[in-house]
């Protein structure tokens, strides 16, 4: 591992998708109280669902299931809302969303070596490490299942001893807005303050970016801890991440890793980047 190796960023993705989508906003390209249906007819409830809410949480296989709720009458994590925006952003912005990252993020922070590859690009830049997992997609989705339901004995990725990672470097993410982003350390870096300041919005607009969920703990794009950093991870087979900013201290947290989730773990402490992130939070912010 090397400090200028390129990783998946995963669901980091998603914050500068906002920003971009935000961006739009303050240039009066867009409305953030906008319907869905304005932009994309078919959507279900599209006429009662905004671009704000869309904020705020595969399109086709997303609309072949039911809502879980009316539009604005609750909080779900979503990757389906920020494809959707991608889509949103291409429309209004008239260029593909890796051109529009590149005008409105990362040429203006200086973010050289962040990219954002088409969906089924699995290419990786040079240099970059190798992306381990154990088990396989299916097997961490049934984890992260039992999980949410409390079953802790079916939470984890069980493993023998011995067992060695799968290399899932090149495997597809299923995503582009949503998840698809490449970076490195140093980028990120640049990303947590800028994120976590607002410096490529408006005042008006990192106000409404900030307006935090009282159960979720979701805004615009980003979220906000309960040890009060704010930012985003990311999970993808074979790389995790954690970018954040610590506005009273103006600290920044970047925590890039090449394996998902460890074996034989309770889930929600199987998260390695998580892990390290609440590590280096309780030494340097709180120590």
């Amino acid at each position: 591992m090397q400090l200028d190796d390129h990783m998946r960023i995963g669901s980091v993705t998603k914050t500068i998708t906002a920003d971009v989508v935000l961006q739009l906003a303050g240039q009066n390209r867009l409305d953030l109280d906008d319907p869905v249906s304005k932009f994309l007819p078919a959507t279900l409830n599209g006429s009662a669902m905004t671009v704000r809410q869309l904020l705020a949480e595969t399109i086709d296989i997303a609309m072949a299931h039911p809502p879980y709720f009316a539009p604005g009458a609750g909080f779900h994590y979503s990757n389906s809302n920020y494809e959707m925006l991608g889509v949103i952003a291409e429309q209004v912005g008239r260029k593909p969303l890796a051109a529009l990252y590149a005008e409105l993020v990362t040429t203006p922070l200086g973010m050289a070596q962040t990219s954002l590859p088409a969906w089924d690009d699995t290419a990786m830049p040079d240099p970059h490490p190798q992306g381990y997992m154990f088990g396989n997609n299916e097997i961490g989705n049934a984890a992260y299942n039992a999980a949410l339901a409390g079953d802790k004995a079916k939470a984890q990725i069980t493993v023998a001893p011995g067992t060695q990672p799968n290399d899932v470097t090149l495997l597809p993410v299923n995503g582009q807005a949503s998840g698809g982003a490449i970076s490195t350390l140093g980028d990120m870096a640049i990303w947590a303050k800028a994120l976590g300041t607002g410096q490529l919005l408006t005042p008006q607009l990192q106000t409404e970016r900030t307006q935090y969920g009282a159960g979720s703990g979701y805004g615009l794009g980003l979220q906000r801890t309960p040890s009060g950093l704010v930012g985003h991870d990311g999970a993808v087979p074979g790389f995790q991440s954690s970018v954040y900013f610590h506005p009273p201290t103006g600290t920044s947290i970047v925590v890039l890793t090449n394996l998902l989730l460890a074996p034989n773990t309770y889930f929600p402490e199987a998260l390695p980047a998580e892990r390290i992130t609440q590590l280096v939070q309780q030494a340097v912010i709180e120590g």
